[in-house]
């Protein structure tokens, strides 16, 4: 009786006899929920010259189980750099490199050439918010996973069931919504009809890059409560007013912005008909009148300061009217501007980006305690034209992040613009990005930097003032990634080609001045 050879067996066989092996693989190894792992594929003998990712294979010793190829970032014949990508659902364990072989017209093998280590960050689940919902409310929920990727998902899954029945409540289609990358958020509708005041609800989410995940009880279903008033403003007051819900499931509590409301009729009247037994900020925010801020009820700028409403089913009539603080007119002649981005555990109200669209910067005049206003743009910037003399401070607001610190600084005639007062959302706070405060306006500088942007090289053009210089960058998260001592007086030649291609601030640090730019890297 014949005998078959075996797969391994033929591949063996081929190499023997014409030469051609994988000799190494460098990383030998990568974690679980690695996005993109650099590896390069060694051969003796070998012509990989034709190698694309649909011929590179890494797949598990005695399994199924194949790690994504990314990209094949080079070939040669005898060598293959790609990038691999590795699910946290990846079975732990050795793996076989399999390389397509021009000359053999097959595959050379390297049995376990690859080994998948255990994710020393795995993701784990952090929570739902609200935690609270009414029966019929349309309602954006949001479930928060630690170290997730939900960003480099393509198959991203939310929904929630309901404990004690076989009822599963599927989000409203488009309402998904993929924040910051470890958080997902889409719009559930209350009104399925097993669902009453007491429900409790399961919630569920995932991918197949991060596995999958359930909250169980997360969220509990309450008798309808309403909440309305009136904005005392002279006129038509054109804006909003948002409802911001506490969530006391979080350690310290957080707010979910769980709906708007019109404001209408001659008493500028706005109205939460049908919103969870649940503690409340409410906010009027002004879209087309100019002469008043965002105020929180009853009359506050800062969300800590802001009277807290409780709702009860029992406890009906009763109006929450806000008086909006009036705006500071900026009539001068300078500019401040920055931009605000959010770090890895950063809450992310509107953008699917890290940079922070949509959030509320106030400029605070400290002798009058009078404020301006604007809203960060796409690219997560702010601005302030026409500043007049004076004492001011800019203030960050968004409900359940305290801000740490901010900047500082002072008006006169001789004052120039200030640049890059940036912040960082992240870890519960909002901090500024820059090594100093309390700015002296003519400390800060535009930075000439060339070319820009760069591949590589850089040539930057000292700062006339500057003593004892230090040139850094720091990325968009507001982590510095280059730091070096300035070796000329007049023009300092560097080469970054090491920093990965994207956005970065180059700053010279002195003992009197600070001077920086945004820089591209290609």
């Amino acid at each position: 009786m014949i005998k078959l050879l075996s797969t391994a067996a033929i591949c063996f066989l081929t190499s023997f006899l014409f030469g051609q092996t994988i000799s190494g693989v460098t990383p030998g190894s990568g974690e679980r929920g690695t996005l993109q792992l650099p590896i390069t594929i060694s051969g003796t003998g070998t012509n990989f010259t034709n190698a694309t990712s649909t011929v590179v294979q890494v797949i598990e010793t005695g399994g199924n189980a194949q790690i994504e190829v990314v990209t094949v970032n080079s070939v040669s014949a005898l060598s293959v750099s790609i990038d691999l990508k590795i699910s946290n659902l990846a079975p732990l364990g050795d793996y076989t490199i399999r390389v397509y072989d021009a000359a053999l017209n097959d595959m050379v093998d390297l049995p376990n050439g690859f080994t998948v280590l255990a994710n020393s960050q795995p993701p784990v689940l952090a929570g739902t918010t609200p935690g609270n919902a009414s029966v019929g409310q349309l309602l954006p929920v949001t479930i928060i996973v630690d170290d997730a990727n939900f960003d480099q998902a393509t198959n991203n899954t939310i929904y929630l069931t309901q404990q004690g029945t076989s009822s599963t409540l599927a989000s409203i289609p488009g309402s998904m919504t993929v924040l910051n990358g470890h958080s997902i958020r889409a719009m559930f509708d209350f009104s399925h009809f097993s669902i009453s005041a007491g429900s409790i609800m399961n919630s569920h989410c995932g991918n197949s890059f991060d596995g999958y995940f359930i909250d169980p009880a997360s969220i509990i279903v309450t008798e309808p409560t309403s909440i309305a008033g009136d904005i005392n403003y002279a006129g038509t007051f054109g804006g909003i007013v948002e409802l911001y819900q506490e969530n006391t499931n979080t350690v310290p509590s957080t707010y979910s912005l769980v709906s708007t409301s019109s404001v209408t009729g001659a008493a500028n009247s706005y109205d939460f008909p049908n919103v969870a037994e649940a503690s409340y900020l409410i906010r009027s925010v002004p879209i087309v009148v100019t002469d008043v801020v965002a105020t929180y009820y009853p009359a506050n700028i800062a969300w800590q300061n802001a009277t807290m409403v409780t709702t009860d089913p029992l406890v009906t009539g009763l109006s929450y009217d806000i008086n909006p603080v009036n705006s500071l007119s900026v009539p001068g002649g300078v500019t401040v501007n920055g931009a605000i981005g959010y770090g890895p555990n950063g809450f992310n109200k509107t953008a699917v980006e890290v940079v922070a669209v949509g959030v509320e910067v106030f400029l605070r005049d400290m002798d009058n305690n009078l404020y301006a206003q604007t809203t960060t743009n796409a690219n997560g910037e702010y601005s302030f034209v026409g500043l007049a003399d004076g004492n001011y401070e800019i203030v960050i607001d968004l409900p359940g992040y305290n801000q740490t610190n901010t900047y500082t600084f002072t008006v006169d005639g001789s004052s120039a613009n200030l640049n890059g007062l940036d912040f960082l959302i992240d870890d519960g706070v909002i901090f500024t990005t820059s090594l100093v405060l309390n700015l002296n306006p003519l400390s800060v500088s535009n930075l000439d930097v060339y070319p820009n942007p760069t591949m590589g090289d850089l040539s930057i053009k000292i700062p006339s003032n500057l003593t004892n210089g230090t040139l850094e960058i720091y990325n968009q998260l507001g982590k510095r990634v280059w730091n070096e001592k300035i070796t000329s007086n007049e023009v300092f030649n560097t080469n970054i080609s090491t920093l990965s291609n994207g956005m970065y601030i180059v700053r010279i640090q002195g003992d009197q001045s600070i001077s920086e730019m945004k820089l591209i890297k290609n």
